[in-house]
């Protein structure tokens, strides 16, 4: 049996909203790994195209296990020099990507999502974490932010995600 009622999340390692909140902007991906551990799956953060490009290149979407080395995942996929436009181009010299360490969780009523953005250095440049419903699949509110503009929190909402 289902039970719809309930909140829940699946998180890449044992860590809650006080592990995010030690985050800071800058620090590097090994730091980020002891932290935390290791991410579900990385993606590119954007998925730059011209509007009049033909065959686009595929975006960065990797899952991660604990052998994996993030920095050698992002730049063997970067490194390949066949653009497809010269928005692609960009993308690939930007080299930025998000590490995911929730996935959705179908049938629960809400789940959070938490993601880390890197630079190209690897470094963190921005944290988000979001409410999302898990029956209708609404995107909903963020209620953790860190970026270089600012650090907003929604404190029990983003307590009660991972509870």
């Amino acid at each position: 049996m289902i039970n719809l009622s309930m909140n829940k999340n699946d998180l890449s390692g044992q860590f809650g909203p006080n592990d995010i909140r030690r985050i800071q902007l800058g620090l590097s991906i090994e730091q980020l790994e002891t932290l935390l551990g290791k991410p579900y799956y990385i993606k590119s953060l954007h998925g730059l195209h011209r509007h009049d490009c033909q065959n686009p290149n595929p975006m960065l979407y990797a899952s991660i296990d604990p052998q994996t080395d993030i920095r050698i995942t992002v730049n063997e996929f970067f490194g390949d020099t066949n653009y497809c436009c010269s928005g692609n181009k960009r993308e690939k010299e930007i080299k930025c990507v998000s590490l995911f360490y929730t996935k959705p969780v179908k049938f629960s009523k809400s789940y959070p999502m938490f993601w880390v953005n890197l630079d190209s250095n690897f470094r963190v440049n921005s944290v988000f974490v979001r409410k999302y419903d898990g029956l209708l699949g609404f995107k909903g509110p963020y209620v953790y932010s860190l970026t270089s503009e600012n650090l907003e929190e929604k404190k029990e909402l983003f307590n009660s995600l991972f509870d």
